[in-house]
């Protein structure tokens, strides 16, 4: 049985042009390792399809436009919101898309292709 190094976590990939793209290759590895995978796309960029679907693992296909506004409300919300001991948070440079509902998992009908 393979460890699982990854599983629980999220990868967030940006600019996957298609499955020659060294981003591809180490978001493959990442699924092998059990993480989960979300890709931001710009438009046209992501024209060409990777591949068939078996050969594909599960994918967060999520409009860039939706990541930006998740991020931008998520992080005003936590910066308005008082830490454990009353204290302001800091803004940081961390930000985490999350899709429970898996609205955006295999949308690769998002892609217009």
């Amino acid at each position: 049985m393979t460890q699982q190094l990854l599983a629980g976590k999220i990868g967030l990939f940006f600019g996957v042009a298609n499955k020659r793209s060294i981003a591809w290759a180490i978001a493959r590895a990442w699924a092998a390792a059990g993480a989960r995978l979300i890709f931001n796309y710009q438009g046209e960029r992501l024209k060409e399809n990777p591949g068939p679907a078996t050969e594909r693992p599960r994918f967060q296909v999520v409009p860039s436009q939706t990541v930006a506004t998740y991020i931008t409300e998520a992080d005003e919300r936590w910066l308005r919101t008082p830490g454990r001991r009353g204290q302001q948070h800091v803004d940081s440079v961390m930000r985490k898309f999350r899709d429970p509902d898996d609205d955006y998992l295999d949308r690769w009908d998002l892609l217009g292709l």
